[in-house]
């Protein structure tokens, strides 16, 4: 029978388990002191490609500008707005930007969006309400 570990099981000696190791038998287990570098190492790593998914969604926000007032000064008061709801999956926003398959899916679901600042969108979202 195969033992079961789960990411952060701690060994009698104070090893902690991190994983399978890929291309080699057994399972990855560090030291106290090795295991916290690791996760430092993986946070920085993570927030570095958090910031730059984000800032390639922030440029083509900029890039773009507001399609009905042409406003382009700051990326946090554009939003994109779907034209066809029955076309949209989820929120732009509500993707999670800590992967680059996530951004693809972002990308998928940019192509369907129009940019508008907020004032903009909160008066097309009353437009549409008011038509239904």
């Amino acid at each position: 029978m195969v033992p079961r570990f789960k990411f952060g099981d701690v060994r009698e000696d104070g090893y902690i388990y991190v994983g399978k190791r890929y291309g080699r038998k057994g399972y990855d287990w560090r030291s106290p002191e090795a295991y916290e570098k690791y996760k430092e190492r993986n946070r920085i790593k993570k927030k570095k490609k958090y910031d730059q998914i984000a800032k390639l969604v922030n440029e083509y926000k900029l890039k773009r500008g507001c399609a009905h007032c042409g406003y382009k000064e700051k990326a946090v008061a554009l939003d994109f707005h779907h034209e066809n709801r029955e076309d949209k999956i989820i929120n732009v926003s509500s993707h999670w930007k800590t992967s680059w398959k996530q951004y693809e899916k972002m990308k998928e679901e940019m192509k369907k969006c129009i940019v508008l600042c907020s004032n903009c969108h909160r008066i097309e979202e009353k437009r549409i309400r008011n038509e239904n």
